[in-house]
This record gives structure tokens, C-alpha cells and sequence, in this order.
């Protein structure tokens, strides 16, 4: 089974949000998917087998199976371009959030579509004052939650405050204001899995660029995520649909030793 570490939205190593990619014949047990995705030690791992004209994509993390990962979805279309399909144009992926195509651009970004989530205003509850402390002037509720900040500095300063058995019911908290550089800065927390926060956080942005382009008008917003490693993501809104698109960098390739054992 060949392995791919790789670091996305971003063009630089060691920057942006790592993960791996595997490329498999056939579908081994979930739990082995589990047991390779821990041993990953990464965020997230993006499992593939092809599937005719596409590829079933699977997502885990170290605790369990996700509907949708964006960063592992930039990844996974990086490792087909170079190495399954070198230099393909579009590519078709199967999961559990329905088909998602990536097309891959001669500018080296490769261009991924999803459906926005629809954002109902919520409170900012006693829960998500105790992991964020600084008061939103908004929180909406999609898929996930996001804080609306006045400003860039507040959002980069934020410094979480978990406590064990937080888990917002398998939400991620997303904390997002206007950029000075950029449209927008956002940051991505993470209560229900052991990381704290996400580097660059591509399904996230299904949140925060619909807000975003309602705010300011635009269709097309360069987002960055301000998390430790950074990522930049360039973004279009239309339709009901995100496009977001970015970079990948990559760190390694590598091969299993041999058939799964951890059955």
C-alpha cells in the first residue's frame, strides 16, 4: 500500500495542514482504517480505492470516521495528479458528503467543490464562553459553530480553554474576522478530537466563506487561517456552492512493510 505525507494549503513544507493519503486496491475493515489512520499521526487520513472513472474517498481521524475533510480531500487530489493520473484535469471523488470534484489548474492550485452549510443564528452559550472567553459580536450554527470577531488581532489571540468531557456534540468552533492582508482570518478548534485546533481547516470554510461573501459582496476571498503552521485558502461563492482551492506541498512517500496486522 503506498502513503503520502502532505502538506496542504500551502506551497512551503512544514506549513499549512499535513495528511496522509493511502492508496489501497480494496477496502480493508474499518477498524484497520482506524488502526492506519492513528498510526498516521496525523489530524486526519484520506483513504482511496478506485472505483471506474472516480475514487472512493474515506476519512478518519484517530477516533472514528468523518463525513467530510477538506484538507485530506486537497491531498488526495495531489496524489492523484502526480502520481496516479500525472497531470489530469478533473477528478471525481465518492464519500460520504456526496461526489466532490477537484479540478486541477495549471497554476499548480487544485480547485475542490462543495455545498455551503446553511448558517441559522445561535447563542453564544455558557460552554463556548468557557473555551473562548472573548465575546463574539455573532455565533452562527451550520454543520458546526462559527464566532463572528470585530477584529484580526482578537481572533489570532484567542487561546482555548478545554476541560475533559467537552465535546460539542462532535462540532468543530470556528472563530473568524476580517483580514488586514486577506478577506478574512479564521481559526478552527476542535474539541472532540485529542489536537486542539486545525492548521487549515477546508471544510470549515464552508461556514466561513458563505458569511464572508454576504458581508463584503465579493465572490472570490482570500482566506487565511491563522493557526500556528498558517494556510492560505482562495475561495469563490456562487450558487450555494464553495470552491476552494489551494496548494499542497509534498513531504514523503513511503510503502507499508506488508499485509495488515492489526485485525
Amino acid at each position: 500500500m503506498k502513503i503520502y505525507l502532505i502538506d496542504t494549503f500551502t506551497d512551503t513544507l512544514f506549513q499549512g495542514s499535513p495528511a496522509v493519503v493511502a492508496v489501497m486496491e480494496q477496502w480493508p475493515s474499518d477498524r484497520e482504517l482506524l488502526l492506519l489512520a492513528r498510526e498516521n499521526a496525523v489530524p486526519e487520513s484520506a483513504f482511496l480505492v478506485r472505483q471506474e472513472d472516480r475514487y472512493h474517498i474515506r476519512w478518519f481521524t484517530h477516533q472514528k470516521e468523518i463525513s467530510l475533510c477538506g484538507h485530506a480531500t486537497l491531498a488526495a487530489a495531489y496524489v492523484v495528479n502526480q502520481f496516479l493520473e500525472p497531470n489530469c484535469q478533473t477528478i471525481l471523488f465518492h464519500s460520504l458528503a456526496g461526489e466532490i470534484t477537484v479540478a486541477c489548474r495549471p497554476s499548480g492550485l487544485f480547485e475542490m467543490s462543495f455545498s455551503a452549510f446553511n448558517l441559522q443564528p445561535a447563542d453564544f452559550s455558557d460552554a463556548l464562553r468557557e473555551v473562548v472567553g472573548v465575546a463574539p459580536k455573532q455565533v452562527y450554527l451550520g454543520r458546526d459553530y462559527l464566532l463572528v470577531y470585530d477584529d484580526e488581532q482578537t481572533v489570532r489571540s484567542i487561546h482555548p480553554n478545554w476541560r475533559e468531557g467537552m465535546n460539542f456534540g462532535g462540532k468543530l468552533i470556528s472563530v473568524t474576522a476580517r483580514g488586514q492582508q486577506y478577506d478574512c482570518v479564521s481559526r478552527t478548534f476542535v474539541p472532540h478530537n485529542r489536537m486542539a485546533e486545525e492548521e487549515a481547516c477546508g471544510s470549515a470554510h464552508c461556514h466561513i466563506i458563505p458569511y464572508w461573501s454576504r458581508v463584503t459582496g465579493k465572490k472570490k476571498l482570500r482566506a487565511f487561517q491563522a493557526s500556528s503552521r498558517g494556510g492560505l485558502l482562495f475561495c469563490s461563492y456562487e450558487d450555494g456552492k464553495v470552491l476552494i482551492a489551494g496548494s499542497c506541498a509534498l513531504y514523503l512517500t513511503g510503502e507499508t512493510a506488508g499485509p495488515l496486522s492489526g485485525k
